[in-house]
């Protein structure tokens, strides 16, 4: 019986410390996107949107889930080759799992583990990738903060041109609904 109640009690706080610990959060962003094969680049910035949902596991263990897209993006190549535009991008639109550490009472390292499908107009397909990056975000508020992450995306096969390398750096400016980082000196766990 002792086990049972033992067992009830510390299922309850640990949901409890979780819950009051969890939000959803949303907020813009500017992707600037390097996209590059054998012989072909592309360069655009985009504007992106984030909307997810976050949980702190433990006091220093962050986990998130996020869907994200991205508009039109637009040309920063230098150069007038039309090769060169077969990897503009119409949109983009994806899901990732973010997993993050807090590093002291501001900043959050992460890590962006994700799946991402991208329409190349110019190519005249949609096509998917995973991806892998790392960033950082710092509190400005309680509720607002900025975030900046580098994203590497590996497109397979992409309509003949073969395997396109994308380098993405993205600056974010996000709002939770709950704050991010407060004291964790009461917290059970």
């Amino acid at each position: 019986m002792f086990k049972k109640f033992l067992c009830i009690n510390v299922f309850s706080a640990i949901s409890l410390s979780t819950a009051i610990a969890s939000s959803f959060y949303v907020g813009p962003g500017l992707t600037y996107a390097d996209l590059e094969s054998d012989n072909v680049s592309y360069s655009g910035i985009s504007p992106a949107v984030y909307v997810g949902y976050g949980a702190w596991a433990r006091n220093w263990l962050y986990l998130a889930a996020e869907i994200f897209g991205t508009a039109k993006s637009m040309n920063v190549n230098r150069g007038d080759n039309d090769k060169d535009s077969l990897f503009k991008t119409d949109y983009n639109y994806g899901v990732s799992l973010v997993p993050a550490i807090n590093m002291d009472d501001v900043l959050i390292g992460y890590v962006r583990l994700g799946y991402i499908r991208t329409k190349f107009p110019n190519l005249d397909t949609v096509h998917g990738a995973y991806q892998l990056g790392v960033g950082m975000e710092g509190s400005i508020t309680d509720c607002w903060s900025l975030r900046g992450e580098y994203v590497y995306t590996p497109y397979s096969s992409v309509n003949g041109v073969g395997t396109v390398r994308s380098n993405q750096v993205t600056v974010g400016l996000i709002y939770r609904f709950e704050p991010l980082l407060r004291s964790t000196e009461n917290w059970i766990l």
